[in-house]
């Protein structure tokens, strides 16, 4: 017959191992999508006061991915067609490294106007690599000339 103090113990055991094991797939995660190519450090916020949620995006052919860093849940997803960039202001706050950090202000478009709807705050390279990649998108609605 197990002891009081045995069950306690495996009972811990137990509880470690699932803890190292959702971190060890937490981390990685995250070098799984630090490493893919259009990848960037980036906060996000529904207002421009925050709060501000750390993680990372990447922009593919079509579309901005955002994945939050302390969560494994899936990503937020913003169409490039839909996406413009409205407003920048250089912020007091450095990352990591020492660079200073943009807030961009995003909008969605809606026929000729873009409502913000999406703060980003990220280094000026990853700043300069979201801008070209939005500004070379085709805005082709299918008019024909």
């Amino acid at each position: 017959m197990a002891t009081p103090h045995l069950v306690a113990l495996l009972l811990s055991a137990l509880a470690i191992g699932v803890v190292v094991g959702v971190g060890a797939v937490w981390v990685g995660r995250l070098r799984i999508l630090r490493r893919r190519q259009g990848s960037f450090r980036c906060q996000v916020s529904e207002t421009a006061d925050g709060p501000w949620r750390p993680g990372l995006a990447q922009y593919s052919a079509e579309e901005l991915s955002w994945w939050p860093r302390l969560s494994l849940g899936g990503a937020r997803r913003w169409r490039r067609t839909d996406l413009m960039v409205l407003e920048r202001h250089p912020t007091r706050l450095r990352d990591g490294a020492g660079q200073p950090l943009l807030s961009i202000a995003c909008g969605v478009t809606r026929g000729a106007e873009a409502v913000p709807e999406l703060y980003l705050m990220l280094d000026s390279a990853s700043s300069a690599g979201l801008t070209s990649w939005l500004e070379s998108a085709s805005r082709d609605q299918g008019v024909v000339i």
